[in-house]
Formats: structure tokens, C-alpha cells, sequence
């Protein structure tokens, strides 16, 4: 005996657009010797957000080990699996109007009972969408229009989008063949919203920019930038004092910051974090900040000069010798030196390190900590040979633990990076180990 089908509920919000649609299956004729079909089996369709969610559930059925269950649309599989328990829910992008069909199939150890099948319609369950600019005639000026950009849905044509305008002072919805409107002549901000609804009773409501009416001057602020720094490094940071709008700020107190740093590139200023800035060529510049208001009123401030200066000198390095038992492997075994760089500082000490041992040369992999033959000449150990990197402490000191070493010829070559790319000169220690 059929069930009856289960009214749809819908709930509607600006972009999440959720509903149920809920139908009840009709067993396949009974079979001889096979367990089932499965009771009650409920299928129930929502659309969280953009794909749909098919939900399906049964009644437990005695003698039933597992069930194999499957979605499809005219025959082709969308999803299937195997499951344990007696509900089962799988997503697709499938189309509203596509007409699915649920299956689900008892299984007695490997045994197949009886099918069930349960057939429904995806709903239109998407509202439409659009996009909206509001104009005034002028700024801070009474009259505004919206001008509609897009629109658009899944099922119901763009000409039968049913459109409404809430101007957001309190007068009465207006229908959109209407898009003009006169506000009151008090200083003040107001809220736009179109509210789009298509066939099928899907709703979202569009909010657009604030109109503000009587704002006619520019807000006004004060600018610091950081006064001196080095190309490709240093951040250079603007600070400010609040900025006020002289004539009107509105509720959400919206002033748009835009900074032209003065290299030909731009940020917007969100949030409270101050912006940074990094110059790529050494130069003067005099970063600016333009101030908007709701209103779009504008003003242009300009902060302090800012020094930007190349760093073109080359870091320094060295390896420290110990001042005794310099032939003992175990003095060898950590190694130690000092990177400095005047400007912009050392970012890291790169080290090849090579022994030969009698006849055969050893390269150190620093990705494992090991020694691996590296040939009989030493170019070809030092090809062999992957670098440690170590990282300068604040004094400029190093330090590198070196697993495995052993008697023999110890070769150690050494060179600085700073944080702008500058390469020391190379520096090769070496040192014959005789003693553990």
C-alpha cells in the first residue's frame, strides 16, 4: 500500500536555500526464496546549498546482513554503495526536474532479497540571483536608482523573476518597474534591499550599498608611514589617526581607505591592522591614502617621505678552528662560526662538507646524516655532497653538529646568504684528522 506523499517545507534565506521533499516507495513484486523487500522505505530531498542532498531510510528488515543501495537518473547510476544500517544519504549536481530513482536491495550474507525502489523529482529548491548597483544623481543628493547587472535562475526564465524594492525608509514595497525614488531631505543613511523571487516561491534578498543623502563633504585624516627601509626587505608601515567624516558617519562607519604606495601599486585598507609595504628598487616615495565616505565623498592625504635604499654588499662568514686538538675527530664533531651582514641581515649559512678517507673521498647528505662516496677526486665529492642550512643566532654565531665523522681529510666549505640574495664569498677550511 502506498503511502501518502509528505507535504514540502521550505526555508528561505539570502543565499542558503533549504526545503524536504519526502516520498514513499511501493516494494517490487515478492520472489520466491529471497528475503524481503525492505518496509517504508522514505525518500527525502533538501538542498542545503548547491548540490542536493537525497536522504533515504527504511525499516530494519529481519534476516538482512546489509543492504546495497543506489541512485540513478533514466537508467544511469549517479552513486551506490553498501551499508549496515537502514538509512542512507548521497549528494549530486543533478538538475531540479531531474526525475531519481533509489534502490535499495536486502542482502543476506552475499544472498540478494527483493528490490526496492523509490522514484522522485528534484524540486526547484534555488533561488534566483542578481546583482545591483544603486546610483545617486549626486553625491549626498535625495534621488537614486537601482540599475539591475544580472539576474539569473536554474529554472524559472529571467522575464518571470518576480522583483520588489525596499528603499529602506519606511515608505511601502515598490515594484521594480519603478526603480527610481526620491528620499526625505534629512541628513541620514538608508538600506536598499530588491527582493528576488522566482516560480517556484524561492526567495533572496539582495542588499545593496547605503544611500546617503545630505553628506557633502569628504571625510579627513592623518597619515605616518615608516621613514626609512631596504628594498626587498623592509615592510614599510602605515599608521593613521581616525578618520572623521565632518558631515555624517552612518551606523556601520564606512570609510573606505585606499593607499597608493607610490610605485605604481594600490591596497584597500580593511580592518584595523595597519597595511605593509615592501619596495622593490631603492627610491623617495610618498605614500597616499584617499578617504571615501558612504556618501562617496573623497579626500586625498598624503604621509611622510619614505627612503627606500638597495642593499649591495655582501654578507661575511667564517668557520672557527679550535684553538686546541685540532686533529681530533671529536673537536670537529659540532662546528662553529660566525655570519654578519650590515644592512639587511644573514638569512642563512649553507656548509658542503667532504672527507677522504685513504684513497676514496666522502660526501655528506644532509638530508640524512650520513656519509656516501663521493668518488676519487674532490670536485666530485663536493657534487656528491647536499648542504646543511643553518640559521645565524642574533649575534651572528652558528653552529652545526656533524654526524659520523671519521680520521681521515676534512674539507669544509662555508658561504652566507643575506635576506635579499647576497652571496658571501666562499669559505673552504680544511684539516687532516688523526686522532677519534
Amino acid at each position: 500500500m502506498h503511502r501518502p506523499l509528505k507535504k514540502s517545507v521550505a526555508t528561505y534565506v539570502p543565499l542558503l536555500v533549504a526545503t524536504a521533499l519526502v516520498v514513499t516507495a511501493t516494494p517490487a513484486e515478492a520472489a520466491p526464496n529471497k528475503i524481503g523487500p525492505v518496509k517504508g522505505l522514505d525518500v527525502t530531498i533538501t538542498k542545503p546549498a548547491e548540490r542536493y542532498v537525497v536522504a533515504s531510510d527504511w525499516n530494519d528488515l529481519v534476516g538482512a546482513t546489509a543492504y546495497r543501495v543506489s541512485l540513478s537518473i533514466g537508467g544511469t547510476v549517479l552513486s551506490s554503495d553498501k551499508v549496515t544500517q537502514s538509512d542512507w544519504t548521497v549528494s549530486t549536481t543533478s538538475g531540479a526536474g531531474s526525475k531519481v530513482t533509489v534502490k535499495v536491495i536486502p542482502l543476506a550474507g552475499k544472498r540478494p532479497g527483493r528490490q526496492t525502489s523509490a522514484f522522485a523529482t528534484l524540486p526547484d529548491l534555488t533561488a534566483p540571483r542578481g546583482t545591483f548597483e544603486v546610483v545617486q544623481t549626486e553625491t549626498g543628493g535625495r534621488d537614486a536608482t537601482i540599475v539591475q547587472l544580472s539576474l539569473s535562475d536554474d529554472v524559472t526564465a529571467e522575464q518571470s523573476i518576480l522583483r520588489t524594492i525596499n528603499w529602506g525608509d519606511g515608505t511601502p514595497t515598490q515594484a521594480w518597474s519603478s526603480a527610481t525614488h526620491s528620499y526625505p531631505a534629512d541628513m541620514a543613511a538608508y538600506e536598499p534591499t530588491v527582493t528576488l523571487e522566482d516560480a517556484a516561491g524561492n526567495v533572496r534578498v539582495v542588499h545593496l550599498a547605503a544611500v546617503v543623502v545630505g553628506d557633502h563633504r569628504p571625510p579627513t585624516g592623518a597619515f605616518g608611514a615608516t621613514s626609512a627601509g631596504w628594498a626587498r626587505w623592509t615592510k614599510i608601515a602605515l599608521t593613521e589617526t581616525t578618520p572623521v567624516d565632518d558631515d555624517f558617519v552612518d551606523p556601520a562607519n564606512v570609510i573606505t581607505r585606499t593607499v597608493a604606495w607610490g610605485d605604481g601599486t594600490t591596497d584597500t585598507w580593511t580592518g584595523s591592522a595597519s597595511p605593509t609595504h615592501v619596495y622593490a628598487v631603492a627610491d623617495t616615495y610618498t605614500p597616499a591614502v584617499t578617504l571615501t565616505d558612504a556618501a562617496g565623498n573623497e579626500q586625498e592625504t598624503t604621509a611622510n617621505p619614505v627612503v627606500v635604499t638597495a642593499d649591495t654588499g655582501r654578507p661575511t662568514v667564517s668557520v672557527k678552528q679550535p684553538a686546541t686538538r685540532r686533529t681530533w675527530v671529536r673537536t670537529w664533531a659540532t662546528l662553529h662560526g660566525k655570519a654578519t651582514d650590515a644592512a639587511t641581515g644573514v638569512k642563512v649559512v649553507r656548509l658542503r662538507l667532504i672527507e677522504k678517507r685513504g684513497t676514496t673521498w666522502y660526501a655528506y647528505r644532509s638530508s640524512s646524516r650520513r656519509w656516501v662516496r663521493g668518488g676519487t677526486t674532490q670536485a666530485a665529492a663536493l657534487r656528491r655532497a647536499t648542504m646543511p642550512k643553518v640559521k645565524p643566532n642574533a649575534k651572528g654565531n652558528w653552529s652545526y653538529k656533524v654526524s659520523g665523522l671519521r680520521k681521515g681529510r676534512f674539507v669544509i666549505q662555508a658561504k652566507a646568504l643575506d635576506n635579499v640574495k647576497n652571496k658571501s664569498e666562499l669559505r673552504t677550511v680544511s684539516q687532516s684528522l688523526t686522532h677519534n
